[in-house]
């Protein structure tokens, strides 16, 4: 799945109450320093350059363990990051995290979920200020047409947004021309979201999609001209909250 391909749009929800107008800009700006690229190495001619294969967004901060665990080593600091399953399903160990300042970090994959096409991922021994989680609804459907939506990506290494209006939630199944991915479910739940531009931004999948108040509803999934869809962002919710149960 690739956000190239065009998006059949869905039927749409019944109207709602709109929400207040908002700074794009200035959302933007706020929430930036959590975007991240995700890059992995490519072979050309014999050399490796760097290639961008999505987006991601920091979700989660394991401050540096001060008791250390059996041997005595301390722990250092460690961040999630949430991204689509189909980023970083055939990355290479090359692969890395790259955020706005330029700091590049390798990662670990440490849940996947084919079904909704999510993964959370974990970097160890990260800086602070490299790791600034964005917060999630525990909605299932947050947003209402005509909503104000943000979305933001690494847009092929340098961060931006794009501004949109909510159109509905639909099925997966609904999304003619995207061919299912591996262990996909066509009925998962999607939101899709009319925009202004007439591009799809290549290495958007995989960024957040904030409301009005800088909370994730949505995670990028695919985009075509003038509709971008996301995978409701609560489940990434269930997701991160099981993990940090197992948490020392």
């Amino acid at each position: 799945m690739t956000e190239q391909e065009a998006l059949t749009k869905p039927e749409n929800i019944s109207s709602g109450t709109a929400a207040p107008v908002f700074d794009a800009a200035a959302l933007f700006s706020q929430h930036q320093k959590s975007i991240v690229r995700v890059s992995d190495k490519v072979n050309l001619g014999g050399n490796l350059l760097d290639n961008t294969v999505g987006s991601g967004f920091a979700i989660d901060y394991l401050p540096k363990s001060q008791k250390g665990d059996s041997t005595g080593n301390k722990e250092e600091a460690a961040c999630r990051f949430a991204t689509d399953n189909h980023v970083v399903a055939n990355t290479s160990k090359d692969a890395a995290l790259e955020l706005g300042n330029g700091n590049k970090y390798p990662f670990t994959v440490e849940l996947r979920d084919e079904a909704n096409d999510l993964a959370i991922v974990r970097v160890e021994n990260v800086k602070k200020d490299d790791c600034h989680p964005l917060e999630i609804t525990d909605q299932e459907a947050p947003v209402t047409k005509d909503d104000p939506v943000l979305k933001m990506g690494a847009r092929n290494g340098s961060p931006g947004f794009t501004e949109g209006k909510v159109e509905t939630y639909f099925k997966r199944e609904e999304a003619r021309g995207l061919p299912l991915l591996p262990g996909e479910d066509k009925n998962r739940s999607m939101l899709s979201v009319l925009t202004k531009s007439n591009q799809a931004n290549g290495g958007d999948s995989g960024g957040p999609m904030l409301d009005a108040t800088g909370k994730t509803i949505a995670v990028m999934d695919a985009e075509g001209p003038n509709v971008m869809a996301g995978t409701p962002a609560h489940l990434l919710r269930q997701h991160l909250q099981k993990l940090k149960a197992t948490d020392k």
